[in-house]
């Protein structure tokens, strides 16, 4: 409670000219440029900006806008008059993805809700399961969703929550004509429209609701309140899509071994690597948080998977003690450290935060915030089979010391709805393991080792318990 009382008074607003189309707010780029002072970039049609060392263009030929070399596809741009707008969701995307806060659009008094904390509602996605779809969305647990039924469909209002993340979903059956999302000072809305007649129900528990819907005259017993809609199979959704994290970036070095060995590159080096292997040898898509010597802040790159519906979430890391003897790898998942190593390693890797967040608030008091969260996710299992079967094959693979599964509150893994962990492949600050760490042979081998323990869990994920 006290750090979402710290959310709600931190919030700092920031008012643009607006221009209104349909039924979307629109901001032109020179406002948000004007706004922020951001350097101007021109080519040809296309439009953009340099902000905090992100750049992005707007491009409304291809309907896309590109931050740091990725590309977005919208169907929100607007030409008028010589200059080129976008709707003010997507400037809250931009806004949230290049700039130290995260940004939301109040439909009602038309300007940005700005805030410096993570938003309180971390997830929400779609899912399909036979003839029945999914609407899940994942909260702080002292929130407390309101549904009302409208005559074209239903929303969902979350007092006082906030969230980042798509604004518009739709299932590949066409049960929805759309899922909108919109925030004002209260809360968020999801707004719900149906294509077609529907029955809903839901489930709810601490953290999380779910809302079922099935299209009128479909199967009966998939309609019965409170059981599952589809006949149990046993069987969970598939890992297509994992999410690797290559720690550390840019202007964060991380560990630096004797020999002027940097993390930043090693673990890019082999989270590569691994993409590589995963992609020829599982089948599954594969995205890195960075493609390249960049700063990525702690807090973004959960958010990263957890916006391109990622299955997994790996983040590799390269340890240092002050013992230059220690060697061998350990795996970690997110939860309360409980010894006086585990703490320090994650000290150690929080410390980044430096990097990013000036002003911050107690890091304890957001410790037991992110503990807190913890508790209510159903991946905190997940998450620790996946550390032990990635634990045991990299060790195995890179015959190297077995240090064990671990545990402790690492920024990187907070908001994560999904399997994640986080490997140290190795102490840079032996000698000997920094020389191994740099070897280009080494680091596939470590790419192998991390790939099979994911093999193991994906079939083991994949056919239930």
């Amino acid at each position: 409670m006290k750090l979402l009382l710290l959310f709600l008074f931190s919030l700092e607003f920031l008012t643009v000219p607006v221009k209104r189309a349909g039924d979307y707010d629109l901001i032109s780029v020179s406002s948000i440029r004007k706004a922020f002072g951001f350097p101007a970039l021109k080519a040809g049609r296309k439009s953009g900006f340099v902000a905090y060392g992100h750049k992005v263009w707007i491009s409304p030929g291809d309907s896309t806008y590109r931050v740091d070399g990725t590309d977005f596809p919208t169907d929100e741009i607007l030409m008028d008059s010589g200059r080129l707008y976008l709707s003010a969701d997507v400037w809250a995307d931009i806004l949230s993805r290049v700039t130290p806060k995260t940004y939301y659009w109040d439909v009602e008094k038309k300007k940005f809700i700005v805030s410096r904390y993570p938003p309180s509602v971390k997830d929400a996605r779609i899912n399909e399961r036979g003839d029945t779809v999914l609407l899940v969305l994942r909260f702080n647990g002292d929130l407390k969703p309101r549904i009302r039924e409208k005559s074209e469909g239903l929303s969902v209002f979350i007092k006082r929550g906030f969230y980042r993340g798509r604004w518009k979903f739709r299932d590949s059956r066409g049960l929805f004509s759309v899922v909108r999302v919109y925030h004002t000072l209260k809360g968020v809305t999801f707004d719900i429209r149906y294509a077609e007649n529907v029955r809903w129900w839901k489930e709810s528990s601490p953290g999380v609701l779910k809302v079922y819907f099935i299209g009128e005259g479909r199967k009966k017993e998939a309609s019965v309140p409170g059981k599952e809609p589809v006949k149990k199979t046993g069987k969970r959704r598939k890992i297509s899509l994992v999410v690797i994290d290559p720690g550390h970036g840019g202007k964060d070095p991380g560990a630096i071994g004797p020999g002027g060995a940097k993390e930043k590159n090693i673990t890019l080096s082999i989270a590569r690597k691994l993409k590589k292997i995963l992609e020829r040898k599982l089948g599954v898509k594969v995205l890195l948080t960075r493609d390249k010597d960049k700063f990525v802040p702690l807090l973004e790159r959960a958010k990263i998977a957890n916006r391109a519906g990622a299955d997994l979430f790996i983040s590799i890391h390269c340890n240092s003690g002050r013992n230059r003897k220690a060697s061998g790898v350990e795996t970690y998942f997110l939860s309360e450290a409980r010894t006086e190593w585990e703490r320090a390693v994650a000290a150690y890797e929080n410390s980044a935060i430096k990097y990013e967040i000036q002003d911050m608030v107690d890091t304890t008091d957001v410790l037991k915030y992110i503990l807190m969260d913890m508790a209510q996710n159903e991946f905190l299992r997940e998450s620790q089979d996946l550390a032990a079967y990635i634990e045991q094959s990299l060790a195995r693979t890179l015959k190297r010391p077995d240090r064990g599964v671990k545990q402790a509150g690492f920024y990187v893994l907070f908001g994560a709805y999904m399997p994640a962990v986080l490997v140290e492949v190795g102490f840079l600050s032996n000698r000997r393991e920094e020389k191994l760490l740099t070897s280009r042979k080494y680091q596939e081998e470590i790419a192998y080792g991390i790939y099979r323990g994911i093999k193991k869990f994906k079939e083991k994920y994949e056919r239930g318990r």
